[in-house]
């Protein structure tokens, strides 16, 4: 089976499955070893004025599910439903509840280690 114009070609039958698992495995094995940098201040910051500009974009209207533009994001280009406003409103009130668990702030991050 060749995949993107035959860029890439894939096996086909049991071959296929072992090629399915292998790839599965390495995903798994990334995830685990990527690890999120903690948001400072400033960057949870501007993602939760992001969020709010967001929400107010999905009140007026201005920003619909899969509208070809922010909306396609929202969705991950029809991935999923994406979040309403009260979705929203939840999730930032969420991230801003947990933020001294969850987040670096600019006093922690500007810390020396302790040794």
């Amino acid at each position: 089976m060749k995949l993107g114009k035959g860029l890439i070609e894939l096996p086909e039958g049991s071959a296929m499955d072992d090629y399915l698992a292998k790839l599965e495995a390495e995903v798994i094995q990334l995830r685990r070893t990527v690890k999120a940098k903690p948001l400072d201040d400033k960057r949870l910051d501007a993602a939760l004025a992001g969020l709010r500009m967001l929400q107010v974009g999905l009140e007026t209207g201005d920003i619909k599910a899969n509208d070809g533009g922010i909306g396609e994001i929202l969705t991950s280009c029809g991935l999923h439903c994406g979040m309403n406003t009260l979705e929203v409103d939840r999730f930032i009130n969420d991230l801003q509840f947990k933020r001294k668990q969850l987040f670096v702030t600019s006093k922690q991050a500007s810390r020396p280690a302790p040794v």
